[in-house]
């Protein structure tokens, strides 16, 4: 099992821990909390320090992934190398799951049980974050920024879940096919869990809006490598534009496969693909690939998006800036936004009062993200808009502003915690 602990910037460098032999990687403990058992958990008042956690596939079928977690690693030591939030240093411990589901539940156990951590922070995956959800909602532990859109966690009370819906995103993806692109024969491919089943529906829901139905819908799993046999479905149905909800090698080997064939339909990726990694493993095939995006995009000169890139520079250089990692950034941010608000507001440091900040939350600047709101009675994404982003020669621009999530897409699969 891999262990990585990022500490606070003054407690030095990334660390890890390996129970087996892993080239590269460096050797240490992080030992969890030092609190004492009357403190909140993960909180150490002696040290001004408060530790979090996560689990993330720095091996196995998803590895890309990890470069999330990795631009939260970057957050948090930027913080803390101003001072930290009002003084206060965090400790941020990831674990290796290998994007296993079983192996995820096995690690927030492992964080919440033996490390005592305070939150899980950027947990990573769909379906590793469902496998882990049944434990996680019988805690009270808040669960910040979980990196999915499954609509299956929006009704636990300690999940503030900033990416989002999938349905949603899809929804958005095919209203943009149709009513701009022109498309009246849209094909979906989607991974075949809780990432790819919603997005399935929601963009069934839109193009039913839209008095369309797609020409087919077709399941892969995240191990898929070959999609020959899927495009070549697609282009024989006369697909004018494809949507793709799945991982980025995904991605990049449907693009290939379709070339391979000569089929050039119009692409509609889901916005993690926006990413560098995603050009180095489909070239200029990504080029005219459009995305909705719910953060700025990286050609933003905004003071947030350049505090990103200075933070990633700085921090985690090993990591390319990219939608990944800025969506990571991001979502640790929602944590440190939260935690900024509590102290402000004079309240303690515990988890009741974290979760009540975070369910106060309206229309906020998270990172490189605006306009996020929580409530009480909706948890299902602190995100209600997103705007088209297209690949263009190596880079990924903005084509439109924010715009609103289409209603048939989003009573799919409910907007709210209770649904």
């Amino acid at each position: 099992m891999l262990r990585k602990s990022v500490r606070p910037f003054w407690l030095g460098a990334t660390t890890m821990l390996l129970a087996g032999a892993l080239a590269g990687c460096s050797s240490a403990v992080s030992t969890g909390s030092t609190a004492t058992p009357a403190a909140a958990p993960g909180v150490d008042a002696k040290t001004k320090t408060i530790t979090v956690g996560a689990s993330t596939p720095f091996t196995g079928p998803a590895t890309v992934y990890s470069e999330i977690n990795m631009g939260a690693a970057a957050y948090f030591k930027a913080v803390d190398a101003k001072g930290g939030i009002d003084g206060w240093k965090i400790n941020y411990t990831l674990l290796d799951d290998g994007y296993n589901p079983a192996k995820n539940l096995a690690n927030v156990q492992t964080l919440v049980k033996q490390d005592h951590v305070f939150a899980i922070v950027v947990n990573q995956g769909t379906p590793t974050n469902v496998a882990a959800a049944h434990f996680l909602a019988n805690t009270n532990v808040p669960v910040v920024g979980p990196a999915e859109g499954a609509p299956a966690l929006s009704h636990y009370p300690n999940y503030f879940v900033l990416m989002p819906n999938y349905a949603w995103e899809a929804g958005l993806a095919a209203q943009y096919a149709v009513q701009k692109l022109g498309a009246t024969k849209v094909g979906i491919l989607y991974e075949n869990d809780d990432l790819g089943i919603p997005a399935k529906t929601g963009a069934e829901a839109e193009l039913k809006a839209l008095g369309l139905s797609p020409v087919a819908a077709i399941p892969f799993e995240v191990t898929t490598t070959d999609f020959s046999p899927y495009v070549g479905e697609l282009a024989s149905k006369g697909a004018q534009a494809v949507l793709l909800w799945g991982a980025n090698p995904n991605a990049a080997a449907a693009l290939r496969a379709a070339n391979q064939i000569g089929f050039h339909p119009k692409w509609l990726m889901a916005f993690w693909i926006a990413d560098p990694s995603t050009y180095k493993l489909a070239g200029s095939l990504l080029d005219g690939v459009y995305f909705p995006m719910w953060f700025q995009p990286l050609g933003s000169r905004s003071p947030a998006m350049e505090a990103y890139k200075a933070a990633m520079r700085t921090y985690e250089p090993s990591t390319p800036i990219g939608s990944l990692a800025e969506n990571g950034y991001t979502e640790a941010s929602l944590f440190g936004y939260a935690l900024k608000e509590l102290l402000d507001q004079h309240k303690a440091i515990t988890q009741a009062n974290l979760i009540q900040v975070l369910d106060s939350l309206h229309n906020a600047d998270i990172g490189t993200a605006q306009g996020v709101s929580f409530s009480a009675a909706d948890h299902t994404s602190g995100i209600h808009s997103e705007r088209i982003v297209q690949a263009q020669n190596g880079q990924f621009v903005a084509i439109t502003g924010l715009l609103p999530f289409p209603p048939a897409a989003v009573q799919a699969v409910g907007s709210g915690s209770g649904q």
